[in-house]
């Protein structure tokens, strides 16, 4: 059967004397040519159709390329083509009526990246939170997934991302629930520099530079006071749904994660979240979207990960007790924990949830907690105390009184954490005293 198929080309492989090259119309189709051409060009081929394994292929007889002006009407008729339902969020507050537009574009940007065939990578963060948003996500294009269990999008991982995006058409990058920090900011800018476009969706206080280099999805461009509560597993959850996908039944587990108080939250949602953070701190071993999907979604299974991981937590209580050391200051109680005494490296419970197991203890108080390790200082702050001192704050001190001795930080304003140089976490530590 004859066709004529105009399109751009996304993808191009050389097989025996043929190259062949996929195109995209709004639909993608695989052509057979024996002449090469470049990842981008728009062409207009001629020749007759046939399926193999499930793929349309046009066996070339002519081929001809397009200029600039039919590659723009292309893009903007698949642009055109874009379906998003315009749905009222889950979460009815006014943050989220004024963030929704947002959010639509955003869930538009990535059906057309989908239809487009466009590279790209998905870098999720490595708690319940993020591997929420990363499941969400991941269900709406076809994307290289990573777990990143740093709130930093390094230079490291700038430089990895441009590599792998190398020869691959119009490559985008989206980072989940990390990457507006100030310390991501130059990674964030070799990529732009690279001209790979960047999408963040995050709930953590950003940076003031980040949108010079990323489109930036977050509650904190519309509240300043809330904006933490509303984590990046809900609003992935709400791009998902514009597109048709529902993700509702993990929004508690967002929510529970990032211990979020926007919404009374069931015991299933706490359960849920414990398993992720639970399968997540064995990430080394090979753990996946797909992985965390089919563990929710097996009974047996995720019932005995939920069991493990709460023994594990209940045999640390009496150890996190015992460990914790009480001091007052400004008619605030202090407790500080050396996790080094109480935890295992690379062994569920992760130090920052040891740190929340002390908070549990005292979040009835005006408290904070500061759990501390060699390299890092982790702060849990009360409700009530949260009014004096506020852990991102706190950091920012830090960074600007002892900046030799900090090599990272930031979080929210109840819950941060700060990396330090080996054996200078007691020197930081009085430094944050003083802060107090």
């Amino acid at each position: 059967m004859e066709a004529e198929k105009t399109g751009i080309i996304t993808k191009v492989k050389s097989v025996k004397d043929f190259f062949v090259l996929t195109i995209v119309d709004g639909e993608q189709f695989e052509v057979l040519s024996r002449e090469f051409y470049n990842i981008g060009d728009a062409i207009t081929v001629r020749g007759e159709t046939q399926a193999r394994a499930g793929v349309l292929q046009v066996v070339a007889r002519a081929v001809k390329k397009e200029n600039e002006q039919i590659r723009k009407q292309i893009v903007d008729e698949i642009e055109r083509s874009v379906k998003i339902v315009e749905n009222e969020p889950m979460i009815k507050t006014e943050t989220m009526k004024k963030l929704m537009p947002d959010i639509f574009e955003v869930a538009k940007k990535i059906v057309l990246a989908k239809k487009l065939n466009r590279f790209a990578i998905l870098r999720f963060h490595g708690d319940a939170d993020g591997i929420v948003g990363g499941i969400a996500l991941s269900s709406l294009l076809n994307a290289q997934k990573f777990q990143h269990n740093s709130a930093i999008y390094s230079v490291r991982d700038a430089l990895a991302d441009i590599n792998s995006a190398r020869n691959n058409f119009m490559p985008l990058v989206i980072l989940v629930d990390f990457g507006a920090n100030e310390e991501s900011m130059q990674g964030l800018e070799l990529l732009k520099a690279d001209g790979i476009e960047t999408i963040i969706i995050d709930h953590h206080p950003p940076d003031k530079n980040v949108e010079n280099y990323a489109h930036f999805l977050s509650p904190w461009k519309v509240d300043g006071e809330n904006a933490s509560k509303y984590t990046a597993g809900y609003i992935a959850a709400e791009v998902a749904r514009a597109v048709g996908a529902d993700f509702s039944n993990l929004v508690g587990a967002s929510l529970a994660g990032d211990k979020s108080d926007l919404v009374g939250l069931k015991e299933e949602d706490r359960n849920r979240a414990l398993v992720l953070d639970y399968l997540a701190t064995y990430s080394s071993f090979g753990n996946s979207l797909e992985f965390y999907r089919e563990v929710l979604e097996k009974p047996a299974l995720y019932e005995s990960m939920l069991r493990q991981a709460k023994e594990k937590l209940e045999s640390l209580r009496e150890s996190v007790k015992a460990n914790l050391k009480k001091r007052e200051k400004n008619d605030l109680s202090i407790y500080l924990l050396n996790l080094d005494r109480v935890a295992t490296m690379g062994e569920f419970p992760s130090r920052g949830k040891i740190t929340s197991i002390a908070y549990d203890m005292v979040k009835g108080e005006n408290a904070i907690v500061i759990g501390y390790s060699e390299k890092f200082i982790i702060f849990r702050i009360t409700d009530e105390a949260v009014k004096k001192a506020r852990a991102n704050e706190i950091i920012e001190k830090i960074k600007s009184s002892a900046p030799d001795f900090v090599e990272s930080g930031g979080g929210h304003e109840k819950a941060a954490s700060l990396k330090v140089r080996k054996g200078f976490e007691k020197e930081i530590l009085e430094e944050i005293i003083k802060a107090i």
